[in-house]
């Protein structure tokens, strides 16, 4: 598996910023694999995701599009707005990326909310199937006395 080196912070942002719309397009894909590296509560995740968010308007599609999927890749509460936007734009393939988009951050918000529940949950599931896993034997202990008793 090939693994994409994090590019530099401020050479990603740089290149949000410029007027060429083709290098915007590639600030936007190096912005993607900064995000899949960046580790959790980084404060520059916010400056980045606002960038990224004032691109949804972009005049061309290929920016809308790469931020929808942009948005993809993170959690962050900014992108809300944008894929709403972006889910009604003119143009297929940018509603169809930010669609994809919503679909996959609502699938990670589920399964972080069912993640929380099972594991505030298991200490109570762990005593209820205690009965199904008999002991280990000691050495002071008959194995008839481990037998469960038949109903």
């Amino acid at each position: 598996m090939v693994t994409e080196e994090r590019p530099d912070y401020a050479a990603v942002l740089a290149a949000l910023d410029v007027t060429d719309w083709a290098r915007v397009l590639d600030g936007v894909g190096a912005a993607e694999i900064w995000l899949r590296a960046a580790t959790p509560g980084d404060p520059r995740i916010d400056e980045l995701v606002s960038r990224l968010v004032i691109l949804a308007n972009h005049s061309k599609w290929e920016i809308r599009r790469a931020v929808a999927n942009a948005a993809a890749l993170a959690l962050h509460p900014s992108f809300e707005g944008a894929l709403a936007k972006l889910a009604t734009d003119d143009n297929t393939r940018v509603r169809q990326a930010a669609e994809h988009a919503a679909l996959r951050r609502r699938d990670w918000q589920n399964a972080s909310t069912l993640g929380k529940q099972l594991i505030a949950t298991a200490g109570s599931h762990r005593s209820m199937f205690a009965w199904t896993r008999p002991s280990l034997p000691t050495s002071h202990e008959p194995a008839s006395s481990r037998l469960l008793p038949m109903s």
